[in-house]
């Protein structure tokens, strides 16, 4: 058999790529690429960061969840999540949303909400209150001193911010999204993948 595979490729043609790849597996981001990686062999959409199941439960019972698995809730976002329309006649359904630092979206300085905000609608959907409640219900893995920023749907009203602190432990709690606050390269957003 020649040194050249079907695809016209020899072994130092691919050599460095899967070296490289192996130096990255390796290093602090591995395992977020290796579930990419699968993800993309699997055929599936590799930026899809998690699928979840929301539903229509009403607010008290959200809070009540949250209590549950331990989550604090600040005073503004209980009152966000008591604010949010009661139930309707509609089924429990799965959204993908994809997580995305500021720099990944190409912002390589400090950036406004409202930016970040338009860059989501040309790229994907903004989540409702809602989607981050379940969010917050279903992340309870969330790494240590992770803070994690969902804009909401509608402009100068609040998003919400996700953390686990070693002295609060998981939290969930409001940001304004006016023009005046900014997020920083490294911060971590989420948002609706695009069907």
């Amino acid at each position: 058999m020649s040194k050249k595979d079907v695809l016209g490729l020899s072994l130092s043609d691919i050599r460095g790529p899967i070296s490289d790849l192996l130096a990255k597996l390796d290093g602090p981001e591995g395992p977020d690429l290796l579930r990419r990686l699968k993800k993309l062999l699997r055929k599936e959409d590799p930026h899809i960061w998690k699928t979840l199941e929301v539903g229509n439960d009403p607010s008290e019972y959200l809070l009540h969840k949250l209590k549950d698995i331990h989550c604090y809730v600040s005073c503004s976002a209980t009152n966000k999540i008591r604010a949010m329309p009661g139930p309707d006649d509609h089924a429990k359904k799965e959204i993908d949303l994809v997580r995305m630092s500021v720099l990944d979206m190409g912002f390589r300085a400090p950036v406004s909400v409202a930016e970040v905000r338009c860059w989501i609608k040309k790229n994907g959907n903004l989540c409702s209150f809602d989607d981050a409640v379940y969010l917050r219900l279903q992340y309870v893995d969330q790494p240590l001193n992770e803070v994690v920023f969902v804009p909401g749907l509608i402009p100068y009203i609040y998003g919400f911010v996700l953390k686990n602190q070693p002295s609060n432990g998981l939290m969930l709690d409001t940001f304004s999204q006016n023009d005046t606050i900014s997020l920083a390269p490294a911060y971590q957003v989420v948002f609706l993948a695009t069907k």
